[in-house]
């Protein structure tokens, strides 16, 4: 019975035991159980948190793609890492972009090669700060404009400190900086426009006191910097007469009771005193958000004495009508009794040419006095003629009935012609005629009667006022486009006081009883107006005792259509005799 129960021990221990391991077993199996669902869990949890990291950053590269600013990420080699389509489009990027540096993309693109250069130094500027970087940079384009962009860089670091990347942001403000460039420019324009304006302007706070003029506002104050006026009161500016009512008309502005420009006259008083008629508009507004009166003012004195002036003028341009008109009739009579006075004169001429022919066909006893007698009468005949012709042809160029008759004449030839007609004349008066050329021969288009005319009238005040044995020198010089003639004496030349005048009407230079020469002081006026006709002109050079010279400048130009230039012949005796027949002969 002991042995039994003693087995019977051993078996129950054994039992024991492998109730003890099952029941372990069994708890490892629960617990193995529990690991491989609390595995699982983890793995699906683990599989949704992958599946909503992706889902984000989907998400993310769909944000980072639709905003319209550029993004990029480069890392700390300097690699391209991301780039969403903004910055792709703005810097021509295409798909193999990932992985390459600065310097890879500006080999591939030569037109935008400084660019990535410049994002090179960039970028060093922001690993060194260490910090947000903030800048501007700009882009150049293919069509010539350049963008700006508003760019942030952030470097970031690993935990080591050392580089991991740089993260930039740029946002395109080109539209921005044209609009603060356009209101700069505008400002500038206003400010400048404010400056340059006549009108002195003037701003005034609710007190009346300035705070702001331009330049004009100045100017009329007296003072040299419109800063000089800055809190000085409007009253100062004001004559006593007009301080109760203007401060009336100031206050219903502060006050709103006039919302409408007011225009005033008032006297106005500078610094230094002076009292100046001003006219002022004066309205309410907004000047630096701050509620004040500005006021333009004008100097009107100018515009008073402009309405005094004004009546004046009407009074003498009355007169002057009048003396226009009386012009008028007076050259209308000239022209008149010049007509009236051609007739008789060429009579009494016709009558001493057959005096002349019966004397010469017969005998007379005293041929020799009467001969003399006959000479003085055609001498004051041609006298008599040559003034009527100068009226004539005074008032044909006042009425603007002189037509120039156009040839084309080797202007060397003409005037050469008409110098040689005259030596023997001054030969007779003991005097020297010389001409001079530098050219041989110049075709011009020229009136040759006109130029005959100029030509001869200048010779004859040359013999006039020459002395005997004395010289006169033409000559004629081809400068540029046109033809220069002179004509020089070393006679008793022209005082320096007449020489202004001397192409006036009637103006002579000896008016004495007792000068050697008459004259009716429109030889030489005639003598410019035929020459400015020519769209010439003419001018004098004289010393006293010195002698004078006449230099004309006339344009060379030529008719067209014609077979050949006019061939002139020499100046007729009775022009000569005509247009010499104010000179005595002792």
């Amino acid at each position: 019975m002991k042995d039994y129960f003693g087995e019977n021990d051993l078996e129950g221990k054994d039992i024991d035991k492998i109730d003890e391991l099952k029941k372990q077993l069994i708890d490892k199996e629960m617990e193995i159980r529990h690991l491989r669902e609390k595995l699982k869990c983890e793995i699906e949890k683990r599989e949704q948190s992958e599946s909503a990291l992706k889902e984000i950053k989907n998400v993310a590269e769909i944000i980072l793609s639709s905003i319209p600013d550029s993004v990029c990420y480069i890392d700390a080699s300097g690699r391209w890492i991301y780039a969403n389509e903004a910055i792709m489009r703005n810097l021509e990027l295409d798909k193999n972009y990932k992985g390459k540096t600065n310097e890879e993309l500006g080999k591939a693109n030569e037109f935008l090669k400084q660019t990535y250069s410049y994002f090179d130094h960039c970028h060093n500027r922001a690993w060194e700060s260490r910090s947000i970087l903030r800048e501007e940079d700009s882009i150049p384009q293919k069509d010539g404009s350049v963008k700006i962009f508003d760019t942030v860089k952030v470097p970031f670091f690993n935990k080591d400190k050392s580089g991991n990347g740089i993260l930039i942001v740029a946002r395109n403000i080109t539209t921005q900086k044209e609009a603060e460039l356009r209101l700069k420019q505008s400002e500038e324009r206003y400010k400048r426009l404010v400056d340059v304006m006549p009108e002195a302007i003037y701003v005034l706070d609710e007190n009346g006191k300035n705070i702001f003029s331009n330049k004009a506002g100045a100017r009329l104050a007296g003072v040299d910097n419109p800063k000089q006026l800055i809190g000085m009161d409007y009253r100062r500016f004001l004559s006593k007469d007009y301080h109760e009512i203007s401060q009336e008309k100031f206050s219903k502005l502060t006050s709103n009771k006039i919302n409408k420009t007011i225009r005033l006259e008032r006297k106005f008083v500078t610094i230094n005193g002076d009292l100046i008629d001003v006219e002022c508009n004066c309205i309410k507004y907004k000047f630096e958000d701050k509620d004040a009166i500005l006021i333009v003012v004008r100097d009107v004195t100018e515009k008073k004495k402009n309405e005094e002036l004004k009546i004046w003028v009407e009074e003498k341009t009355k007169q002057l009508n009048e003396i226009v008109e009386y012009d008028k009739v007076k050259t209308e009579f000239f022209s008149n009794i010049s007509h009236e006075l051609k007739t008789p004169v060429n009579v009494i001429f016709s009558a001493i040419q057959i005096v002349e022919m019966i004397l010469n066909e017969h005998k007379c006893k005293n041929k020799c006095t009467t001969g003399k007698y006959i000479y003085t009468m055609k001498q004051n005949c041609y006298r008599l003629t040559r003034l009527i012709n100068n009226i004539l042809d005074i008032s044909k160029i006042d009425s603007g009935y002189c037509k120039l008759i156009m040839q084309n004449v080797d202007i060397v030839n003409l005037i050469e012609s008409i110098t040689l007609s005259v030596v023997e004349y001054a030969k007779s008066k003991e005097i020297s005629i010389i001409f001079d050329t530098d050219v041989e021969e110049k075709i011009m288009a020229v009136d040759v009667d006109k130029i005959e005319r100029i030509i001869l009238n200048l010779l004859s005040n040359a013999i006039k006022f020459t002395d005997k044995e004395g010289n006169i020198l033409v000559s004629i010089k081809n400068e540029d486009n046109h033809i220069v003639i002179s004509v020089k004496d070393d006679g008793i030349g022209i005082p320096e006081e007449k020489q202004k005048n001397i192409f006036e009407r009637f103006i002579q230079v000896d008016k004495s009883l007792s000068r050697n020469n008459e004259g009716s002081g429109i030889g030489l006026s005639l003598v410019k107006s035929l020459v400015e006709i020519h769209e010439g002109s003419i001018r004098v050079k004289s010393n006293l005792g010195k002698g004078s010279e006449f230099i004309i400048k006339i344009p060379v130009a030529n008719i067209n259509n014609e077979e050949s230039e006019v061939k002139y012949t020499d100046v007729n005796i009775e022009r000569i005799s005509l247009e010499f027949s104010d000179i005595y002969f002792n």
